[in-house]
């Protein structure tokens, strides 16, 4: 069972939903927060950072559920 060390607490995903929510919480809290910057600062397009967004989302949504139901 795949386990995501944080500073607060040990989260182990036990199933493809709880996976793809530890996926998603990693993408809220490292990937949406870092990549923030390029639409206030840089005055790119919010749609650019929708899409860029999105891909990473879908990519971490998929990688946390495939570790969480690996054998």
């Amino acid at each position: 069972m795949p386990c995501v060390y944080t500073p607060s607490r040990v989260v182990c995903a036990n199933s493809w939903a709880q996976g793809a929510a530890v996926g998603f919480f990693n993408w809220l809290g490292f990937v949406a927060v870092a990549t923030l910057g390029s639409v206030t600062f840089e005055k790119r397009p919010l749609q650019l950072y929708l899409i860029n967004n999105g891909y990473l989302l879908l990519a971490l949504l998929i990688m946390g559920a495939v570790l969480a139901v690996w054998p």
